[in-house]
């Protein structure tokens, strides 16, 4: 397992992991703010 490509293969996974983790932030905020739009909208 700590052979150095194993070791450069999980490395090579970060950008990638990064891009994922602020595209599911982003789809999150999205969700909530469309959730709590719709709650505002409709107790007013």
């Amino acid at each position: 397992m700590h052979h150095p490509m194993m070791e450069a293969l999980v490395w090579a996974r970060v950008p990638g992991d990064i891009v994922f983790a602020i595209g599911v932030g982003a789809f999150a905020l999205f969700f909530v703010q469309a959730f709590l739009g719709k709650r505002r909208g409709a107790a007013a």
